[in-house]
């Protein structure tokens, strides 16, 4: 009985050690907590080319990512406090000023939805893609937007191109009930 036991157990931790939480249940939480990191790199990034593939990576505790000659593996992060602030500082101790990050999430939904995304950025350049689709684009370090998207239902994957300058933070939210303008509202 206790072999039984101590091998149920071995088995759900390498299960629950085998994949990161990126995951975001935004029908709980409008705020996108948890991400999976790339880099930091030197250089630019053509996040244009990568975003689409980024619908296609399996992502998992030792996924891996090779640009401009280096190879990055993926680093959960999940960020905490009432807005979900991410600080790249916190995530990576040795980035500097100039260096690119990837950061990947998914993005769980009901139903399909035309949700309000909303950002803030501190010293930082980027991107935002939903589903390999280019939906924010911001060369401004200090960035704040509300724009519309368009979830589908089940998992969309949301990717982002970061150019960090010095300090830097961002925080991003999808809010389906709150600023929801078209699909289906339910009340409980």
């Amino acid at each position: 009985m206790n072999k039984l036991i101590f091998s149920v157990l071995i088995f759900l931790s390498n299960l629950l050690l085998s994949n990161i939480n990126i995951k975001n249940a935004i029908d709980n939480d409008a705020s996108i907590r948890n991400l999976g990191f790339f880099g930091p790199f030197e250089g630019d990034i053509n996040s244009d080319s990568l975003a689409k593939s980024f619908n296609k990576l399996k992502l998992e505790k030792e996924t891996s990512l090779e640009l401009n000659g280096v190879d990055k593996k993926i680093k959960a992060f999940s960020a905490n406090g009432a807005l979900g602030m991410h600080y790249l500082t916190q995530a990576y101790k040795n980035i500097k000023s100039g260096n690119s990050m990837l950061a990947v999430a998914q993005i769980i939904s009901d139903g399909d939805n035309e949700v309000m995304l909303s950002a803030f950025a501190q010293n930082i350049v980027g991107k935002i893609y939903i589903n390999g689709e280019l939906v924010h684009e911001d060369m401004n370090t200090r960035f704040k937007l509300p724009c519309l998207v368009k979830l589908r239902k089940g998992t969309n994957i949301l990717f982002t191109s970061i150019k960090s300058y010095g300090d830097s933070g961002f925080q991003l939210s999808l809010s389906p009930n709150y600023s929801q303008v078209s699909g289906i509202i339910k009340y409980k």
